[in-house]
């Protein structure tokens, strides 16, 4: 097998597990949240959901951490150096248990004090302290998992992260429902969430272990030196997170203070039915870490430079492939899913599903320049998006509501990946606009059209009204939209990884047979 094939099939097996891994976790949470929202309200859920996004700021804290351990682990792993890898991974187990700690007490203390300064009702405020305790206690636990499952990635063993995943979300919904069944209300839900998150932690711990007791061997210990070089490199990748989770979150606190709290459910809604780009685009771009910085570390520059404009292409593919119809059809697919209480948010889902396509192409240029350690300005372009998507949600949520928050998202978004991102990121590539254009957005140009008038057109001749023809329309719109981004879109290298990889399916296809 030659070094582009091997490299390809990591890269297809990564994506393919981590894409099966999510799209079992999205099932079961497509699945749960509609039960969990009419056994115990929209406005309980607007809290729960509310909370949850001050959580998770916090767990961006973790100061990127997790990427300098993927990268530092994939590099010494592409040089066989088992012991300095192994060294490195108990010093960020030793700075994630500090971490863990920090966050539990921090949180708990948090939990009183912020249900004050929303300004919730007696009975909401109860119920936010109660759900803020829960909240810090994951958060926590949370920091527990990420040595051993950092390691597994930088190894590049996505399937068996994503077996963990998808075990641990498995067991959750599960346990939600039998909770919810038995009466529990909205604490009971996030109790249970948190039981699961300590079934992860020890999952990670033992998989990790007895997998690749090398990389383990070496027991959690104070090592300034290494922390020093993790947060040397981290604590750029620790704003970007920041800045992400400032314009994903601080959206449901700005409607939460400036409209009815049951606002916050149907925007938490739209929100999640556009992140489905994300989440699709983010399985191809969790692979692109290690593999980047194995690249750098055993190639020339111009094996960088392709594989930016083969993964942006890859990138805006997938966002297309996902965020179109979602863009196109939020209103119905709301319906469909919760009902048609929130399928008028469905303006909301437009705005920011074209957010999330306009933001994903700064995922492979920021894997690339983490891989080189040149990833320092990213992180001012992320904090100005930040700063300007909470000033123009601020500003435009009076007059024009929920929209305005999403559409500030939009704004933000689309000028910091257009004019400062990706024009950074192929400067120091040495991509022209010219090669940019040809090699990433032409290419896309007719799937994408095809993609829309398919759509359009299905949903006219078959109103997306029940599940079945939301499936139809939609499944049949995508698998003509990959058969035209193969047949037009793809590079030749990359058609021939296609066939090859088609190739042996049905070779083992007829092994199993016979």
């Amino acid at each position: 097998m030659t070094g582009f094939h091997e490299v390809a099939r990591r890269v297809a097996a990564g994506t393919a597990s981590n894409a099966v891994g999510r799209v079992l976790i999205l099932l079961g949470t497509i699945a749960v949240t509609p039960i969990i929202v009419h056994a115990v309200g929209a406005t309980d859920y607007g809290v729960w959901i509310l909370i949850s996004s001050l959580a998770s700021i916090g767990g961006v804290l973790e100061l990127g951490i997790s990427a300098g351990l993927v990268k530092y682990v994939a590099e010494h792993a592409a040089r066989d150096e088992v012991d300095e890898a192994a060294h490195i991974v108990a010093a960020a187990t030793w700075l994630y248990t500090l971490l863990a700690v920090f966050f539990l007490l921090v949180g708990l203390g948090l939990a009183v004090a912020v249900p004050l300064a929303l300004g919730l009702e007696a009975e909401a405020k109860t119920l936010a302290r109660t759900l803020g305790a829960l909240a810090a206690i994951d958060l926590g636990l949370s920091m527990l998992s990420l040595a051993p499952m950092s390691m597994l990635k930088g190894l590049q063993r996505f399937p068996v992260v994503n077996a963990v995943q998808v075990a641990t979300s498995a067991v959750a919904v599960v346990l939600t429902v039998v909770v919810i069944e038995v009466g529990g209300g909205i604490v009971s839900v996030s109790a249970v969430w948190v039981a699961t998150r300590v079934i992860a932690v020890a999952m990670y711990a033992i998989v990790a272990r007895r997998t690749f007791p090398e990389y383990m061997a070496v027991s959690r210990r104070r090592d300034l030196e290494r922390v020093g070089r993790l947060v040397r490199f981290s604590r750029s990748i620790a704003a970007v997170q920041v800045a992400v989770n400032m314009q994903g979150r601080l959206d449901a606190v700005v409607i939460g203070a400036a409209l009815p709290v049951r606002e916050v459910a149907g925007y938490s809604f739209a929100q999640r039915l556009a992140d489905g780009t994300r989440l699709a685009t983010d399985q191809f771009g969790k692979v692109l870490l290690p593999l980047a910085s194995e690249v750098s570390a055993t190639r020339e520059r111009g094996a960088l430079r392709e594989l930016f404009l083969t993964s942006t292409r890859l990138t805006l593919g997938i966002a297309f492939g996902v965020g179109v119809p979602v863009a196109l059809l939020g209103g119905p697919i709301l319906d469909v899913w919760v009902g048609d209480e929130f399928s008028g948010y469905g303006g909301v889902v437009t705005i920011l599903a074209c957010a999330a396509i306009v933001d994903l192409p700064s995922y492979p240029a920021a894997a690339v320049l983490q891989s080189i350690e040149r990833h320092g300005p990213i992180a001012w372009m992320a904090m100005g998006s930040a700063v300007a998507n909470v000033g123009l949600s601020i500003a435009l949520v009076g007059p024009y509501g929920v929209e305005g928050v999403a559409a500030g998202t939009l704004i933000a978004s689309a000028v910091e990946v257009v004019v400062f991102v990706v024009p950074y990121t192929a400067r120091l590539l040495e991509v022209s606009p010219g090669d940019f254009v040809s090699q990433v957005l032409l290419p896309l140009l007719v799937p994408v059209a095809t993609l829309a008038l398919l759509l359009l057109g299905g949903h006219e001749l078959l109103p997306v009204t029940s599940l079945p023809r939301l499936v139809l329309v939609v499944g049949g719109s995508i698998a003509v939209y990959a058969v035209m981004y193969v047949a037009v879109g793809a590079a030749g290298r990359e058609r021939a990884v296609y066939r090859a990889a088609a190739s042996a399916v049905l070779r083992r296809a007829k092994r199993t047979r016979s």
